[in-house]
């Protein structure tokens, strides 16, 4: 078994040398994990300081010659991969120098599919942090990142869709494939920052996110994973 760290970037160059830091920085041994950074067609510094990472043997780099987006380029990452357990980061976040060791515990003794940890989230403008706890499972509350899930069940479900909120797309079709409940780590290990050059700073943004997935899914099966914020419900 093995869990591979999937970061995809684009024009990340602010930001990424701590995320990639905080990776390669892991108590967990580096037999156990590896690293799939794939640089989507970048103009600034990202390749140079992404490709300085090569000297580690677990580090592989692969770049699109064209920005094809984020939900293309997770699928490359799954694509690529051959390990059995996958975990994205993102390129302006960073994860504690526990974190791998900790969730690669909990897949040896649980019969999990999906396990997940609290997070710190992170405001630029403060650097204030607060702490979001997962204990009471809420599917809307969780990030695209800092969650492990397996390979196998990501193939079968053909990875990524083109959504808004890709990452609450694929969980909704995650669980209703594996029909187990999430397994908790009650312990802060992904930090998550909040900038002004985030994609859902976006005036409209939110909004068309939740139109996109409640036209797919419906309100009654979203209900069904989480609770939907009222003020997107109430605009359909």
């Amino acid at each position: 078994m093995k869990i591979s760290v999937i970061i995809c970037c684009y024009n990340g160059d602010e930001y990424v040398e701590k995320s990639l830091k905080s990776v390669f920085s892991q108590t967990l041994d580096k037999i156990y994990y590896d690293v799939i950074f794939v640089n989507d067609g970048s103009i600034d510094e990202t390749s140079s300081i992404a490709k300085k990472y090569l000297k580690y043997n677990n580090f592989f780099y692969f770049e699109n010659h064209e920005n094809l987006g984020l939900t293309a380029s997770c699928n490359k990452g799954l694509e690529i991969t051959n390990s059995t357990h996958i975990i994205r980061l993102d390129a302006d976040d960073y994860i504690d120098k526990n974190a791998l060791e900790y969730f690669w515990s909990i897949m040896l003794k649980e019969d999990s599919d999906l396990i997940i940890s609290d997070r710190y989230e992170i405001d630029s403008s403060t650097n204030k942090r607060t702490k979001i706890s997962l204990k009471k499972f809420n599917l809307f509350h969780l990030i695209s990142c800092g969650v492990m899930m397996k390979r196998n069940i990501l193939v079968d479900i053909k990875g990524y869709r083109k959504f808004l909120h890709e990452e609450y797309d694929l969980y909704l079709r995650y669980l209703e494939h594996t029909k187990k409940r999430p397994y908790h780590i009650e312990k802060c290990l992904y930090y998550y920052l909040r900038h002004p050059k985030s994609m859902t700073h976006e005036k409209g943004w939110m909004q068309n996110a939740w139109n996109e997935l409640i036209e797919e899914w419906g309100i009654n099966k979203l209900n069904q994973y989480g609770i939907i914020p009222k003020k997107y419900i109430s605009k359909n």
